[in-house]
């Protein structure tokens, strides 16, 4: 897999997140091949197991933006719902948020490992 198709696959435009990076893919590749390594997820997934919902929100905040940074436009969708639901009070609905927001992001690093 190349990064266009990773980015095309995570709902993102290739081209214009090319641009966020200046047009250089090198820096671009090397930042998608290390987003497995940002604790946000971990993070979230802590939040969610002990009921701290401002841990969660603001770690799900932090995953929206880099995601969204990457071309990771899926991920960065579902983790802004998460934030919205923790930002209302809706716990039970940001408990099954994170579920979507956990396949999204389990899926995503299961792409940037075949990234070539």
């Amino acid at each position: 897999m190349d990064l266009n198709e990773l980015i095309t696959r995570a709902g993102g435009d290739y081209e214009q997140t090319l641009r966020r990076f200046a047009g250089n893919e090198a820096i671009m590749h090397r930042f998608a091949l290390k987003f497995p390594q940002d604790p946000s997820f971990q993070e979230m997934a802590e939040g969610v197991a002990r009921k701290d919902y401002p841990l969660v929100e603001r770690a799900a905040h932090t995953m929206k933006g880099t995601a969204a940074n990457l071309g990771f436009q899926a991920l960065s969708d579902c983790s802004a719902a998460l934030v919205l639901a923790v930002r209302e009070g809706d716990y039970s609905s940001a408990d099954s948020r994170f579920e979507t927001v956990k396949g999204a992001y389990l899926e995503l690093i299961g792409w940037i490992g075949a990234l070539a």
